[in-house]
């Protein structure tokens, strides 16, 4: 993602893998999410790294949008003043988003990729 430098405020915070690797975040920054027809804002934590994903919503944004997420079907369900939303997942699209991603950052260097290497040695 393209971010404007001076939005994003310092904040380290350690971020584990599933295989216990370890990365640091580079800062914070807000912005809004847009669920139709609602919108909050959203704290993110930006990481110098390759991920297969853009973002991730954790607990505190699903509770404040009153959400109820279902993982099988992909589908992210949630109550607004004209009755209940649902916004579904595309795989195929996401995937398409990861392979681009990926293609755009090939040749850079990352802390993820960087530490994954140091531990395979």
């Amino acid at each position: 993602m393209r971010l404007e430098r001076d939005k994003i405020k310092p904040f380290e915070q350690p971020l584990i893998s599933f295989s216990g690797i370890v990365t640091y975040s580079d800062g914070v920054i807000t912005l809004p999410v847009i669920a139709k027809p609602c919108s909050l804002l959203t704290d993110f934590l930006v990481v110098k790294a390759t991920y297969p994903y853009n973002a991730m919503l954790g607990r505190q944004w699903i509770h404040k949008m009153r959400a109820v997420p279902s993982t099988y079907p992909q589908v992210l369900r949630y109550p607004t003043i004209y009755g209940t939303e649902e916004n579904r997942g595309d795989q195929a699209t996401a995937q398409t988003c990861a392979v681009l991603a990926l293609k755009e950052t090939k040749g850079k260097d990352s802390d993820f990729e960087n530490q994954a290497i140091q531990d395979a040695k």
